[in-house]
């Protein structure tokens, strides 16, 4: 099973998003989509902006978050690892997750794995950075 740990890039409405009470991490909210297509950090802002494969043979990509807090000029937000396997088949090809809020679709960021990656059937991927550290400067 790979493990896959990359930097998470934050779109560029989020910090906007978060002040205006759009993201309340405390209700456990959160799930990863899988895109083959880059995002646009600067212009996406919603799931709908993103398009998302084929979710058919994989299993749920909800986000099972552990704490939030806020510090002086932070906020942290830790969830469980998440691991997505495939069942009964292969997968559609991505290269990049997405973060968002299930509830309103708003966006948080995405990770680029820097290859097209695909599962077969048996096969699992760990997302492993479960730490996002939002920091106000």
């Amino acid at each position: 099973m790979p493990t896959v740990a990359v930097p998470l890039n934050l779109f560029k409405n989020f910090l906007a998003d978060a002040y205006r009470g759009l993201h309340d991490f405390s209700d456990n909210d959160l799930a990863v989509a899988l895109t083959n297509t880059e995002p646009d950090q600067a212009a996406d802002s919603v799931i709908g902006d993103i398009t998302e494969i084929d979710y058919m043979y994989l299993s749920s990509r909800d986000i099972n978050l552990l704490s939030e807090g806020l510090s002086t000029s932070s906020y942290r937000v830790t969830s469980a690892p998440l691991t997505i396997h495939c069942y009964g088949g292969v997968s559609a090809a991505f290269q990049y997750s997405v973060i968002y809020k299930k509830s309103n679709g708003r966006l948080i960021g995405y990770s680029d794995y820097g290859a097209t990656l695909m599962l077969g059937d048996g096969d699992s991927l760990k997302i492993q950075n479960s730490t996002y550290l939002l920091e106000h400067k």
